[in-house]
């Protein structure tokens, strides 16, 4: 088992794969991605349920998806699975706004082009500083995903952090099976984790970049997490 991606992408034909494909069936794709609980239908809410319970019974094995446009879908995906968990990843907005920066950077040459999950607040931000938009871009998003989740059962959602996953993941891993397994679904361990993962944090960016970041982040101090 490899443990690398670039982006999310991994190199492996069977390996870890979002799926965006198979959730775009549902949901839209674009910059108007998010979906409340009414906003689709009945039909397709059963549709989901029923190709998604097909998947289990076929590997009878629990499904973990990991793929960030669902942070626009819980409300759909929580009515379709009353029974979902879900774990929420929070990481320094610094280090995710520069990784975003650098990303845009990388793809298409500009730290101006849009890149990865807008938020219902696309329209608000999306003439804004490029620096100031990723900024802003994190914060909404983990605004939504808090506020989606909170109407649900607290013990149905894990709050990771990146650094305790990076840092030990082994122990993060078995907080994690402890968690799922009150509620009634069996783990087994299958792969051996390394001790530690790389954490990627710190400047990468030039440094007056990096203190404009930093600078728009303190300025929503408070407001994430």
């Amino acid at each position: 088992m490899t443990f690398n991606s670039e982006y999310g992408k991994t190199n492996r034909l069977l390996g870890p794969n979002e799926a965006a494909d198979f959730w775009y069936q549902w949901f839209p794709s674009g910059k108007d991605v998010y979906v409340g609980e009414g906003d689709i239908s009945e039909e397709t809410i059963y549709d989901i349920r029923q190709k998604i319970m097909g998947l289990l019974r076929i590997s009878k094995k629990p499904f973990i998806f990991k793929n960030l446009y669902n942070s626009m879908r819980i409300l759909p995906i929580r009515k379709a699975f009353p029974e979902s968990l879900f774990i929420v990843c929070y990481r320094n907005t610094v280090d995710i706004a520069q990784s975003i920066l650098q990303c845009r950077e990388k793809i298409f040459g500009s730290k101006s082009l849009w890149w990865s999950v807008p938020p219902r607040e696309y329209d608000k931000i999306k003439n804004k500083p490029s620096l100031q938009q990723v900024v802003e871009q994190v914060y909404y998003i983990y605004k939504q995903i808090e506020k989606d989740l909170s109407g649900g059962d607290a013990e149905y959602v894990f709050n990771l952090d990146y650094s305790d996953l990076c840092n030990k993941p082994t122990q993060t891993m078995k907080d994690i099976k402890h968690w799922v397994e009150k509620q009634n679904i069996r783990l087994e361990e299958q792969f051996d984790l390394p001790n530690t993962f790389q954490i990627v944090s710190g400047r990468k960016i030039s440094e007056d970049d990096y203190k404009k970041l930093e600078h728009y982040t303190e300025s929503l101090a408070g407001k994430i997490g």
